[in-house]
């Protein structure tokens, strides 16, 4: 059945706000949708109306702030009803004191650890006071946030945050209620229209074409040497020539728990991550990694919180707890990683500060030891969740998806990439979704638990500027040294190497094709990084993306796995991109690189391994290199082959890459149309094996 989608959306205030109201409602905004169990969310999730949360609450980027919710998936003679919850919701909305204290202090832990990740701080800085400045207005007012959050402290209480609710949003006229309907046929009649359009044009076609000759002829040809030369750079001689260092400290519990820490600036901010090895779980249980990892946090502590009780102790006393999957291979010095030698780790992070740490640790120790996986109805809607952004994402970022189905063909790391985050992710939820016996779900999830808990060597990882004692998490892992890995594991094949295109509606393609770089055990050299990336920044940009219209359009090599892949985003080509992938070794071979050119990859590559980290990204990356055998010698040596880089270098890719190519396989993202299309063009042996997805 065609389903909808049906946002509401509000003007919040027509002129700008004080500070105070500013970060009043960015509280607000937490209150209502911030979390699973926020007030709004949790309504719109529990109602059953639709298959997941649509909007993303509150959007102040503007001089006029705006507030959206509301959910896609939704059947036609529901759309009034999800609508009328929405309203209902906010105007019957009660918060507790608990939620008001659980948010003030999430927002202002976000606002003091100011914490970007990889997005460069300098540029948050410059995009926080864009808000104001591009409205002649003071532009680092949005960055002084202590006196508004001392103001906001002495209002702070459910009925002040009532009376904003009803001031913005309830009482507001200023409400519209989109609908958005599904039509299958929307795409024919727009190609349709377009052909008419076009012959019913009164056009010069010979000057099309000799504009489209000109347009080509200036896209490939390249800038002036005299014009480069006016952009000032740095000189590889500028470059630091050893690699940065992290400290880390390695001890092991009488129980055999490994704890790694490392003493870093962290501004009073402890950072804990717990590391379970998820091979200990059957592989066929690997398909409710996911699933297991949002019950943690998203059904409550059996018998002692709900969710929502779970949801206000982690925002009161904590800066946030999640949990997520660190998937690689494990290393041998320089050499690719065997690729069955698979890192698969469970990490619960979270981050508090020092004072509160005590609270932080009982709360992770709950959450391992305690999740309620009792809540079938939550699980129930947690899949629906899932099933609705994978349907989503087909269309809008198929080259993910394509590259993940490539990798399952060549690691165990790729597989269970797949089995997790892929296609066959999406079917695994579908399926669950028919069977629909939560009972047996309950029981696998429980099961899982247990392994995890009993895993050999679980990792904890502190980062923090001083000492933390770590028992109290500690005393729920209960780790066998005996344990290992289930036969299912070493029993079961990676995927079959094919040509594949998935149906999908979309008007534009996701075109991947990729192999085996190097063979397991082969030493790696970091030359490769600067061909591929030259690869990517000329070759591929101009082929693909300025000239073929795609949108994005590279390549990787990843050093770990040994694996080479090509990718292209929104592209309306398909065999031609394609055709362009195949000839990239003719284009390493004609290369005609200037020595500067080649000192500018060899500075940006440089640039991108010495990418500013904050301190929980250095002691994650820490605990990732401790987990897949990453030594600093091994990545000395590796800078020390990108700054030595020659114009050798990319010969040898280049013989090395057309052996890669004729051994490659192939995943399409596209609409069944162009597939079609393909496959008429295609040689039969390169043909792509059609499925509908969606």
């Amino acid at each position: 059945d065609a389903k909808h989608m049906l946002p509401v959306n509000w003007l919040v205030a027509e002129e700008p706000l004080a500070p105070t109201d500013e970060l009043a409602l960015a509280v607000l905004d937490h209150l209502l949708v911030g979390t699973s169990t926020s007030l709004l969310r949790k309504a719109l999730t529990e109602s059953g109306l639709g298959e997941s949360v649509a909007g993303g609450g509150l959007s102040d980027e503007l001089v006029q702030p705006t507030f959206s919710i509301g959910m896609k998936g939704v059947a036609a003679e529901d759309a009034a009803k999800v609508e009328a919850l929405v309203v209902d919701a906010l105007a019957n909305a009660r918060f507790s004191d608990e939620d008001v204290a659980a948010s003030m202090n999430t927002i202002e832990f976000e606002l003091r650890e100011f914490n970007t990740g990889s997005f460069p701080k300098g540029l948050s800085f410059m995009l926080g006071c864009m808000r104001n400045w591009i409205y002649d207005r003071d532009p680092l007012e949005p960055l002084k946030f202590e006196a508004p959050l001392a103001e906001l402290k002495t209002l702070a209480s459910p009925d002040y945050f009532k009376q904003l609710t009803d001031r913005f949003l309830t009482h507001t006229t200023h409400r519209v209620t989109v609908e958005m309907v599904p039509d299958a046929d929307l795409e024919a009649q727009q190609v349709e229209s377009e052909r008419a359009r076009l012959a019913a044009a009164e056009v010069d076609k010979a000057a099309v074409r000799r504009d489209a000759a000109e347009l080509e002829r200036i896209q490939s040809e390249p800038d002036a040497p005299e014009a480069l030369a006016t952009i000032p750079t740095l000189k590889v001689a500028d470059l630091e020539p050893a690699v940065r260092t992290i400290p880390r400290l390695e001890t092991r519990t009488e129980s055999g728990v490994v704890v790694l820490s490392r003493d870093l600036p962290t501004a009073g901010i402890a950072y804990v991550d717990v590391a379970l090895d998820l091979t200990a779980l059957p592989l066929a249980d690997v398909e409710l990694v996911p699933l297991f990892a949002r019950c943690l946090l998203e059904t409550g502590v059996a018998g002692k919180y709900d969710a929502v009780q779970l949801q206000r102790q982690i925002g009161a006393r904590t800066g946030g707890i999640d949990a997520s999957v660190l998937n690689t291979m494990r290393l041998d010095g320089d050499a690719v990683a065997d690729p069955e030698d698979l890192v698969y780790r469970l990490v619960l992070r979270g981050k508090a500060t020092l004072d509160k740490t005590d609270d932080l640790l009982a709360l992770m120790a709950d959450i391992l030891a305690n999740a309620d996986f009792s809540q079938h109805q939550r699980m129930i809607e947690m899949l629906k969740e899932s099933k609705a952004r994978y349907e989503s994402a087909f269309r809008t970022s198929g080259n993910a998806f394509a590259a993940s189905r490539l990798a399952a063909r060549l690691t165990r790391s790729g597989y269970c990439a797949e089995l997790t985050g892929g296609v066959t992710h999406y079917r695994s939820v579908l399926r669950l979704l028919e069977e629909n016996d939560m009972p047996a779900l309950q029981r696998r999830l429980e099961a899982m638990r247990d392994a995890l808990l009993a895993a050999k060597d679980p990792v904890i990882n502190l980062t923090a500027d001083r000492a933390v004692d770590l028992d109290a998490l500690a005393a729920v892992l209960d780790p066998r040294p005996d344990a290992t890995r289930p036969d299912d594991w070493a029993a079961t094949p990676l995927f079959e190497h094919k040509n594949e295109g998935f149906a999908v509606p979309t008007q534009v393609n996701y075109v991947a094709k990729g192999g085996r770089f190097y063979a397991p055990g082969e030493p790696v050299s970091g030359a490769d990084a600067i061909v591929r990336r030259v690869i990517s920044l000329d070759y591929l940009w101009n082929e693909v993306r300025v000239k073929g219209g795609a949108y994005g359009g590279g390549c990787s090599l990843n050093p770990i796995t040994g694996t080479f892949a090509f990718s292209s985003y929104r592209d309306p080509n398909l065999d031609q991109t394609l055709k362009i992938y195949d000839a990239t070794p003719d284009y390493l071979a004609d290369l005609d690189l200037s020595q500067s050119e080649l000192d500018k990859a060899v500075i940006a590559e440089i640039g991108q391994l010495d990418f500013p980290l904050t301190a929980d990204q250095k002691g994650y990356l820490s605990l990732r290199h401790y987990l897949d055998g990453t030594t600093d010698d091994a990545r000395q040596k590796f800078r020390d082959q990108v700054l030595a880089t020659t114009l050798a270098d990319f010969d040898a890719f280049g013989a090395k890459l057309k052996d890669t190519i004729a051994r490659s396989s192939e995943v399409v993202f596209a609409s069944a149309d162009a597939l079609k299309a393909a496959n008429d063009n295609l040689k039969p042996e390169d043909q792509l094996d059609v499925v509908t997805l969606l």
